[in-house]
């Protein structure tokens, strides 16, 4: 579980959920949200949060997730070998 002003994220059993702490724009707060399984490659095995960002870690696999800024329920893939790691960190 981590938090942001605006939001807290659970992950539990491979699924993240969302739950708005506060109203932004048309986000109500109150409101738990699940983020749809496709999201990710696999089970979710790990949650961060970093300076708007919230990370994702997928289990059993070299991908990490990275958050829009604020918004835990849109995430970019990225990959910790290779050419995408550096990318991603660059």
């Amino acid at each position: 579980m981590v938090a942001s002003p605006q939001q807290l994220a659970v992950a539990s059993a491979g699924v993240l959920y969302v739950f708005q702490l506060q109203t932004q724009g048309l986000l109500t707060a109150g409101i738990f949200t699940k983020v749809p399984v496709a999201t990710f490659t696999g089970p979710v095995a790990q949650l961060g949060y970093s300076d708007g960002f919230f990370i994702v870690l997928v289990a059993t696999s070299q991908k990490f997730y990275v958050s829009n800024p604020l918004d835990p329920k849109q995430f970019v893939a990225r990959s910790t070998s290779g050419a995408g790691f550096s990318q991603a960190m660059s």
